[in-house]
């Protein structure tokens, strides 16, 4: 039996009858004031005020019928907790065609079917209650809305046109929300209404789900992009300047050894140096106007020094000196028609030695400039 809106008595109390001789048939021969007995016939009690309620025109007096109904239910899980019945009740399942569950939804409507016959405050404030935590969930979800956003606009500049629809987007919310609080103002058919703005929310972040995931494929596929270019830089890099000593590929760096750019603690670029850095810059230039415009790179040009201390006028420690010599790098290759925009200083100093030890051959190791192609 499903206990909804019937169309009349008979056929409710008939299948109240049915449920009844059902209960009573699960165990023959019991004894009728076992739990099982007790809590089947409150069981059949609930669903007799529930079909009542069905019946009844008034709205308090079908909310008085249904809190009865619910009341045995509750009866039931809490005295007859032992019982298979009461173990069905607890975890929602039905009982044969009855649904406990369709009582609290059904005393809900009757319930605000007594707010609209009686307005009075203790009425309405559940109403408003309810309406307040809808509004809450809402603050919630615009709050991650503004998150999302925030991490957006750290991507690429291709990002800007989703930028807006984000900002369209946060303006619905403030209208959504706008009208929830209207809808506070206008109680009745309040439940209704807010479930629908909830259905739109719950779009809108299907929307900037996708977004984000296009986003995200986007960006790698460009990062996969400048990694070929970068290995064709290497490669080509490696083809022009030739094979010397202490000029060696390291991972996603071309490693140069300072000593061929420049003198023992100077920061001036030798003949050599230049020669070398020219042809960097050419390669640099060939590769990159193969490099689509909608890909943001850069070049990291990071000097580093050995473990020995150096203290002049022009050089206080090995800080100015490598940041001086990166600098050097940097102008020198904006000469040779590198774009000043693609390219980064760094001075390390002697913070970060590929090798550890203090011989004469590990400091000239560690002692080096470093070229990285990498996105912005």
């Amino acid at each position: 039996m499903h206990v909804g809106h019937s169309t009349g008595g008979q056929p409710m109390r008939a299948a109240i009858g049915a449920l009844a001789l059902l209960l009573m048939a699960a165990a023959p021969g019991q004894a009728q004031d076992t739990p099982k007995a007790k809590a089947n016939a409150l069981l059949v009690h609930a669903i007799d005020a529930a079909e009542q309620a069905e019946q009844a025109d008034d709205a308090g007096r079908r909310l008085e019928l249904l809190d009865q109904a619910q009341a045995r239910i509750q009866q039931i899980r809490r005295k007859y907790a032992g019982t298979d019945l009461a173990v069905k009740l607890a975890t929602g399942q039905t009982i044969g065609d009855f649904d406990p569950g369709e009582i609290a939804t059904r005393r809900e409507a009757a319930f605000a079917d007594a707010c609209l016959d009686d307005p009075s405050p203790e009425c309405l404030q559940p109403l408003a209650d309810r309406l307040t935590e809808i509004n809450d969930k809402l603050e919630t979800t615009s709050l991650q809305l503004r998150k999302t956003r925030a991490k957006l606009d750290q991507t690429e500049t291709r990002a800007a046109q989703r930028k807006v629809e984000l900002a369209k987007l946060d303006k619905e919310v403030d209208k959504l929300r706008a009208a929830l609080e209207r809808v506070q103002d206008k109680h009745m058919a309040a439940e209704d209404e807010a479930n629908d703005l909830r259905e739109k929310l719950q779009s809108r972040r299907r929307r900037i789900d996708n977004l984000t995931e296009r986003l995200n494929k986007q960006l790698a596929e460009d990062i996969d992009a400048l990694a070929r270019y970068r290995s064709e830089f290497f490669g080509r890099l490696r083809e022009s300047i030739g094979s010397r000593d202490g000029v060696r590929i390291v991972g996603h760096r071309f490693v140069i050894g300072a000593d061929h750019l420049f003198d023992s603690g100077s920061a001036e670029l030798t003949s050599s140096g230049r020669d070398i850095l020219d042809r960097v810059s050419t390669t640099l230039g060939n590769v990159a106007a193969k490099v689509p415009q909608d890909i943001d790179w850069i070049v990291r040009i990071a000097s580093h020094t050995d473990r020995r201390p150096i203290q002049t006028a022009k050089y206080p420690s090995n800080w100015e000196l490598s940041a001086t010599r990166s600098i050097a790098v940097v102008k020198d290759m904006i000469d040779n028609g590198t774009l000043a925009q693609q390219l980064v200083a760094v001075g390390y100093a002697d913070n970060y030695p590929i090798a550890e030890s203090g011989t004469e051959g590990a400091m000239q190791i560690n002692r080096r400039i470093e070229i990285k192609l990498s996105e912005m």
